[in-house]
């Protein structure tokens, strides 16, 4: 009994160690991957609004990278900015003022899209 007890607190452990491991960190401060994934992966919305700070807004989705630029086209077109171009995996965006916005994306774990959004006045 207190071996097996023994074997599954270790197995705990080395599945915490793989999981802290596997995951890597995201590129803002204050917040723990893991609870960023359950954010999302508990959310409605297709892409999820993971941190705000003063110049930026993260989001992250788990949409593949063609539906995740889809879903931040139509979200960015609800808010008064039309898709223009993409450059790589940034999105280029512009108002009816003609103000242009570059959102930036990257893969993170492999399986999500992380989208840096810059904050605009619109």
């Amino acid at each position: 009994m207190k071996k097996s007890i023994a074997l599954a607190g270790i197995a705990i452990i080395i599945f915490c160690i793989c999981l802290y491991v596997a995951i890597p960190p995201l590129p803002f401060n204050n917040r723990n991957p893991i609870h960023v994934i359950l954010e999302t992966e508990g959310s409605d919305e297709a892409i999820t609004n993971i941190k705000e700070e003063q110049d930026y807004n993260w989001f992250l989705t788990k949409l593949t990278q063609k539906e995740a630029n889809i879903e931040m086209i139509k979200y960015q077109a609800e808010r008064g900015w039309m898709f223009v171009d993409q450059l790589g995996s940034g999105l280029i965006f512009q108002n009816k003022h003609s103000e242009k916005m570059v959102i930036e994306s990257q893969m993170w774990t492999g399986r999500y899209v992380l989208y840096r959004v810059p904050v605009s006045d619109e």
